[in-house]
């Protein structure tokens, strides 16, 4: 009898497991693009203090800033079909696809502390992640830190910082300074 009872238990169980993976994957297959994205700034994983996060797109010299039909949580960023079909390239003529994505989202440093700072950052990405890359990691380097401002250049005059990546497929690192 307790035997028995421990198997019913036991099957039970699985079947609640599968069931709560079943849904977890059916919200991601519902033409969703998926990339398993982790953002770290200044050696953190970012978790809770990313505000305004948008998706800016350039495709081929035309500009969209979306704020809705995305998510990003550690470790994953998910986008709609209405994204990815802004995405695919327009028919210009031009051989190449000219298609261009940032995330772009609002960094607070220290929330909760009176000296907190808020750093505005921009991350390209390239649509062929989504279908190429098992993972992503995103290593975000703020420049006004003596640390990385001593190893590394900015992006440009208007961002003080750079990043660095790692994926499945290798790792794209910035030319440091040279002591």
């Amino acid at each position: 009898m307790k035997k028995s009872f421990f198997v019913i238990v036991f099957l039970f169980l699985c079947q609640i497991s599968i069931a709560q993976e079943n849904f977890a994957t059916s919200l991601i297959k519902k033409d969703w693009k998926y990339l398993n994205l982790i953002i770290c700034v200044d050696e953190k994983i970012v978790i809770d203090e990313m505000y305004a996060t948008s998706i800016v797109i350039n495709n081929n010299d035309t500009l969209s800033k979306v704020k809705d039909g995305f998510y990003y949580s550690p470790g994953e960023l998910l986008l709609s079909p209405e994204i990815w079909n802004l995405l695919k390239p327009k028919p210009t003529g031009k051989q190449r696809n000219n298609t261009q994505l940032f995330l772009r989202f609002l960094y607070y440093k220290d929330p909760g502390n009176m000296k907190s700072k808020t750093y505005d950052y921009e991350i390209e990405f390239f649509p062929a992640w989504f279908d190429n890359l098992s993972f992503c990691i995103v290593y975000i380097y703020n420049l006004d830190n003596r640390k990385y401002r001593k190893k590394y250049y900015p992006l440009s005059k208007d961002k003080n910082y750079t990043y660095e990546l790692s994926s499945s497929n290798g790792q794209m690192l910035r030319v440091g300074k040279s002591h």
